[in-house]
């Protein structure tokens, strides 16, 4: 398995996901959406242009929240 490291926008933008709705707040960098959805992070929500966490995204932002 190959191991990539975040980038602290990244890091930032997964924190601001909703913790019920897994939505993500929206207006990130193309950048940083592209990033965390080639890593199987995030998916496109039900909203226009909005994006949520995948399982493997919501095991990677619990474990962000304890990362000071």
């Amino acid at each position: 398995m190959q191991v990539v490291e975040l980038t602290e926008e990244q890091k930032s933008w997964l924190r601001t996901a909703d913790p019920v709705t897994r939505e993500l707040s929206p207006g990130a960098p193309a950048l940083v959406v592209l990033g965390c959805l080639a890593m199987g992070l995030v998916k496109q929500s039900s909203r226009p242009r909005g994006w949520k966490l995948t399982d493997t995204g919501g095991r990677v932002q619990s474990r962000l929240r304890w990362l000071v």
